[in-house]
């Protein structure tokens, strides 16, 4: 480290000194001597050299150019862009792309720095979401941060890029992370990035008695993701481990490769002293199938294994399942009901008569919602179903949230519990739009009728923060029709409902009428929705929303202009 600055210091000082020497460079040599100072990291002499040569070449394009890189590296991005927007008309602005590029680096890279969490997070998103190498050090240096929420988002999109420096740092985190929601980020990035180096460390967590639940199934998710085949040696020493997450690694492993031959080995735990570890082998037997034994646990102590018996049961045809079933359903317990409803919409074809029969009597709006999504997905009653979702969507106004604690096969819709984490705004109300997003997209897919009205009644709710995944899921599941409703909304008195659906069709579609659309609200819109127009922009990807996109650039709210920054890469990319 030491020979590097010696030599920086060295260059700078003989580039320097030549400048005395040769004081009628031609404009080529100016302009090398530009690059030479930004190559070894001199942006303030480049700077220098750069006014210096413009005075003698006022009317150079070349050396125009050169001093707005030298500018933007020393991190005077404003003072550039004004260079580039003053010197340029707007129609060629966008001929200067790695003008442009460098300009958008300096302001995310800034950003970086800020002592303000908020933009770190913005810089730290919109650097990542451009997909170029040159976020791997922003994505570095949060994940060092002591800033928790910097390092979740930091884990959360390293995957974009499985840098090796940026797996090193993985490693070291997962070691001596202390923060649960953190470090279970971690664990499961490591199955993302495929780092097989880490199968030891993710088994001991598995193993541990002193790790929280909730690391045991991030472990066991990220070994899955790891494996590709799994030898008996291996597989062996799990069923007998006296480790009850290694016991349960055993089921899932057999699971996930349909390892029928080893049926048995699972068949033995169904009598084991852990209920998290009977549930486990009773899911992985339901999945493998033909286990007559899993009615033995029709009366099992424990709720949810009951209730899992007889999810196996019925899948394999075994008398029994059926009462299990429709008594939880029915039962005083709502976490419970809505287990129930969720397993028996997981049963397959022969669960479909008793999901119907219950969803006619049931008066929990969980349960009827959640036997609904079952019946669609066999293609059983599907009118009815559609008309139970569309009503519940419309009529129930607490939040909503996925719910898999009792079982991480197995998704019920539920009242959310989700707690604000400091480093998504709004998290219960985002949890909550998705969840509402997944069911009208079904809604969508099914080509329900009256899904416009819906859709109005969602969008209405404002939910900036997943245009994307909104714009992906009604206009992929729902095709020409609800491209069609969503256009038709463009023409809306609602202020709120004609951006909203501007953003989806800019963010999905491209749409050249939506982007008017965005374009004449931005000024006289809030943050959030200011926030939500750039994010759409990003994603669309579009060569017409360049020149608004310079312009805000220079916008005295530095979020704003990250955001307007990371739009612009990502446009110019496409």
């Amino acid at each position: 480290m030491l020979e590097r600055w010696v030599f920086r210091i060295l260059a700078i000082f003989l580039l320097s000194l030549t400048s005395f020497l040769t004081a009628d460079l031609s404009e080529e040599a100016a302009i090398r001597r530009i690059f030479a100072f930004l190559k070894i990291k001199s942006p303030h002499n480049a700077v220098i050299e750069a006014e210096s040569a413009l005075e003698k070449f006022p009317r150079s394009a070349s050396i125009h150019s050169a001093l707005i890189s030298a500018l933007a590296a020393d991190g005077k991005e404003i003072e550039a862009l004004k260079l580039l927007r003053d010197n340029q008309p707007p129609k060629e602005w966008m001929s200067k792309r790695r003008e442009l590029t460098e300009i958008a680096w300096a302001i995310l890279s800034k950003g970086n720095s800020s002592d303000q969490l908020l933009v770190r997070i913005m810089s730290l998103i919109g650097s990542s979401l451009t997909r170029d190498v040159r976020a791997v050090p922003f994505l570095l240096t949060h994940l060092q941060s002591s800033n928790a929420a910097l390092r979740f988002l930091a884990l959360r999109f390293a995957p974009l890029y499985k840098d090796k420096i940026l797996c090193e740092a993985i490693s070291e985190l997962l070691m001596k992370e202390q923060v649960i929601p953190v470090k279970c980020e971690a664990i499961r990035t490591i199955g993302r990035m495929e780092m097989l180096e880490e199968n030891n460390a993710l088994e001991e967590i598995i193993a541990s008695s002193k790790a929280l639940p909730e690391e045991k199934v991030a472990a066991m998710e990220a070994l899955l993701m790891l494996s590709e085949e799994v030898e008996e040696k291996e597989l062996i020493p799990l069923f007998h481990s006296n480790r009850s997450g290694l016991r349960q690694l055993g089921c899932e492993i057999v699971a996930y490769f349909g390892l029928k031959e080893k049926k048995a080995m699972v068949s033995e735990l169904l009598k084991d002293s852990s209920s998290q570890v009977r549930l486990t082998a009773l899911h992985a037997l339901g999945m493998l199938g033909e286990a007559p034994e899993v009615g033995s646990l029709f009366d099992d102590p424990c709720p949810e294994v009951s209730i899992t018996a007889a999810w196996a049961a019925l899948r394999m045809g075994i008398k029994g399942g059926e009462e299990i079933i429709e008594k939880w359903c029915e039962g005083s317990n709502s976490d419970l009901r809505h287990y129930a409803a969720a397993v028996l919409s997981k049963v397959g074809v022969a669960g479909t008569s008793l999901s119907l029969r219950i969803l006619k009597k049931s008066t929990d709006p969980y349960v009827r919602v959640n036997l609904a999504l079952g019946l669609i997905g066999y293609r059983v009653e599907t009118a009815l179903a559609c008309e139970e979702i569309a009503h519940f969507l419309v009529t129930e106004k607490n939040l909503l949230m996925w719910d898999q604690k009792i079982n991480s096969h197995i998704s019920a819709i539920h009242p959310s519990t989700v707690r604000h984490i400091e480093m998504i705004p709004r998290y219960p109300q985002l949890v909550d739009d998705f969840v509402r997003l997944d069911l009208l997209s079904t809604l969508a897919m099914m080509r329900y009728p009256n899904v416009d009205e819906v859709l109005k009644e969602f969008l209405k709710h404002e939910m900036w923060g997943v245009s994307f995944t909104a714009g992906e899921l009604l206009l992929t599941e729902g095709e020409g029709e609800m491209m069609d409703v969503i256009r038709g909304l463009l023409q809306s008195q609602d202020e709120s409902l004609r951006l909203q659906a501007a953003i989806l069709l800019t963010a999905m579609a491209g749409d050249g009428g939506a982007f008017k659309v965005l374009k004449e609200a931005y000024s006289k819109s809030n943050r959030d929705r200011k926030i939500a127009i750039l994010e759409a922009l990003a994603q669309s990807g579009s060569k017409e929303s360049l020149p608004f996109l310079i312009e805000i650039l220079g916008d005295s709210f530095q979020v704003l202009r990250i955001l307007s920054a990371s739009a612009l890469i990502q446009c110019l990319q496409s």
